[in-house]
């Protein structure tokens, strides 16, 4: 079990930004752990309706659904896609886990 205290970022501007406390450690993550929609919006930088619209639209990974309430995506292909994106490829290319890049175009 994590036990991570609150995280706060200072910008610029001197004003504090909330940091979901697993975004601090997503690097640590094993490729099999899940994190929350707060995680991925704070990967992407947007908002949570912009990551289902995102998902809608197959241009973001698909979360699985471990509850009756419950949804989380899993970390091994949020760093797929990341990598994907920061790689330049912004088409439906294979990538060697045969995951999809569904880059902004």
């Amino acid at each position: 079990m994590w036990h991570i205290k609150k995280t706060v970022i200072r910008s610029d501007d001197a004003s504090f930004l909330p940091v979901h406390p697993t975004l601090v450690i997503f690097d640590d993550l094993p490729d099999s752990a899940f994190v929350p929609l707060a995680v991925v919006c704070g990967l992407w930088a947007c908002s949570s309706a912009t990551v289902w619209r995102r998902v809608r639209q197959n241009k973001m990974v698909k979360p699985i659904k471990i509850g009756q309430r419950t949804t989380r995506w899993n970390v091994g292909e949020l760093r797929r896609e990341l990598a994907c994106l920061n790689s330049g490829k912004q088409t439906s290319e294979p990538l060697p886990s045969n995951q999809i890049c569904r880059g902004e175009k």
